[in-house]
């Protein structure tokens, strides 16, 4: 395509300039008095549609000079014609002609001023498009959608993906009533203050809601949007399928209330701890062993208040140890009973490790050691 251009641009030029060459010509073999200078102007023009500025000016200035030459070279004047006449009509032609090609050349440099504006606006477009495009494909993989609420009029409108996450045809016309109604009873009346709220305070919403259907979650987000005047013109705000995390949850919950149930019955101490050793959970057998309160226990360095006074310091300086290297921590110390006594103990814990060997917990027993042994 710029081949053909700039192939169409040089032979524009050459053609206005071979017309100039015969124009003067023409002037040349025609007597004094005849207008021939006015002719030089077409030719400016079919030079400024070849696109090229250069041709344009340099064809402007040959088309004055060869006017001016046309006076010193054509044939003598009618008889008649007044030298007077002929010099005003050439000095009013060279002016005519340096007039159109200034005027021209303004023209151009316009046009290219506007092609170029056209052009950012057509690339500004098609990055627009492609943004677009992206966040679609984010929108599609994220599960989610965009809406906003015009104030005062509480007029709604859904993007077509949050219909979708709603379970509703992409072409329905929805009222905020009739949005609000797609969740379940016990969330309808949280999103209902929540958004009258945002419209009235500019309070910002991010809440957890069902839909009607009764096992689809939604996080319904959203931040008030002020005009120029100070006032909330509109709520902005986004929805985000949330069900597979609910899912997760649950299972977390249930596989959690599994192993307390499990860590309960069983007849000896478990316990977890987070990655840099702060022990998070004790079952209850070592609350009713030591005679303690869970919380107590629980509490910084609660646990070791637990043990004899000789074995504290050596007990947590191993942990710390194991904690640092991730390595499987054993060690006997004794854990005073509730009636007082110290009884003799078998502690010992596991990291566990993801994939890229990170620990993201220690899992945990303390077994007594009975007197025989």
């Amino acid at each position: 395509m710029k081949k053909l251009m700039a192939d169409r641009s040089l032979w524009l030029g050459l053609a206005a300039a071979g017309a100039v060459l015969l124009i003067f010509v023409a002037d040349l073999r025609t007597p004094l008095g005849f207008a021939h200078g006015m002719l030089y102007i077409p030719c400016l023009l079919l030079a400024f549609y070849s696109a090229q500025r250069q041709w344009l000016m340099w064809l402007g200035w040959l088309a004055a000079l060869l006017t001016v030459a046309g006076l010193l070279l054509a044939r003598p004047m009618f008889v008649g014609v007044d030298i007077p006449w002929v010099l005003a009509n050439r000095l009013l032609t060279v002016w005519m002609i340096m007039t159109v090609t200034w005027l021209l050349l303004q023209l151009h440099v316009h046009m290219e001023r506007l092609q170029r504006t056209l052009q950012r606006g057509k690339d500004a477009r098609l990055q627009l498009q492609e943004q677009q495009h992206f966040l679609d494909i984010a929108a599609r993989v994220m599960r989610l959608g965009g809406w906003v609420i015009h104030l005062p009029e509480y007029r709604l409108n859904y993007s077509i993906a949050a219909m979708d996450l709603h379970g509703l045809p992409a072409e329905q016309s929805l009222t905020l009533q009739q949005a609000i109604s797609a969740y379940h009873p016990e969330s309808q009346s949280v999103l209902h203050e929540a958004l009258i709220a945002c419209a009235e305070q500019g309070l910002p919403i991010d809440h957890e809601l069902r839909l009607a259907d009764g096992h689809t979650w939604l996080r319904v987000t959203a931040e008030a949007v002020y005009g120029s005047d100070g006032h909330i013109t509109h709520i902005q705000g986004a929805v985000q399928d949330i069900t597979p995390a609910k899912q997760n949850e649950t299972l977390l919950q249930g596989s959690r209330a599994r192993f307390e149930h499990l860590a309960r019955v069983l007849p000896l101490t478990v316990w977890t701890a987070e990655p840099d050793g702060t022990v998070d959970y004790v079952n209850v057998y070592l609350s009713e062993y030591c005679d303690v309160p869970l919380a107590e226990i629980l509490q910084p360095g609660g646990w070791l208040l637990l043990l004899h006074p000789d074995d504290r310091e050596p007990c947590v300086e191993y942990w710390m140890h194991c904690v640092a290297q991730s390595i499987p921590y054993q060690l006997e110390c004794r854990v005073r009973r509730g009636d007082g006594v110290y009884r003799l103990h078998r502690v010992q814990a596991e990291p566990v490790a993801d994939a890229s060997g990170t620990v993201g917990k220690w899992y945990g027993t303390a077994l007594e050691i009975p007197l025989e042994l």
